[in-house]
């Protein structure tokens, strides 16, 4: 299994590492009082990356406000005028990627009117996502 976890904000790149390598210790343990060979171990881990910025269709950066009284309510829509009505927010420029360089909609090979992508860089293709947008849905 191979996970890629995508988040923008810095101090929460942090937390969610930490929460990975957690984990996968975790894991790891169980996985050895059970009796599994350290290449059974190696093999049946989960390998989770986490990536340092948020998706969009074009490169760059943002500014999302962040609430005070919590980061999961960050937002590129006005975090004043939703929540200094609580204890107001944090501005902060996070960088921006563009969705379909970590995702890509077909194989370079047979990509007709969509921009190649190089082999050597090309993710596998993907059964399933799961995107929260913070309120930027379409």
């Amino acid at each position: 299994l191979t996970l890629r976890a995508y988040e923008p904000l810095p101090a929460t790149v942090g937390t969610m590492r930490r929460s990975v390598d957690a984990f996968i210790e975790s894991l790891e343990e169980r996985y050895r009082a059970s009796g599994a060979t350290p290449s059974m171990i190696s093999q049946a881990l989960p390998r989770i990356n986490v990536v340092p910025v948020a998706l969009s269709d074009e490169v760059g950066t943002q500014v999302l406000g962040v609430p005070l009284h919590s980061a999961a309510e960050s937002t590129a829509h006005n975090c004043s005028a939703q929540y200094d009505g609580f204890h107001g927010c944090d501005f902060v420029k996070v960088n921006i990627d563009m969705l379909d360089e970590h995702f890509p909609v077909c194989r370079a090979e047979s990509c007709e009117g969509v921009r190649q992508l190089a082999t050597s860089r090309e993710p596998p293709l993907l059964d399933l996502v799961k995107i929260h947008v913070q309120g930027h849905e379409l």
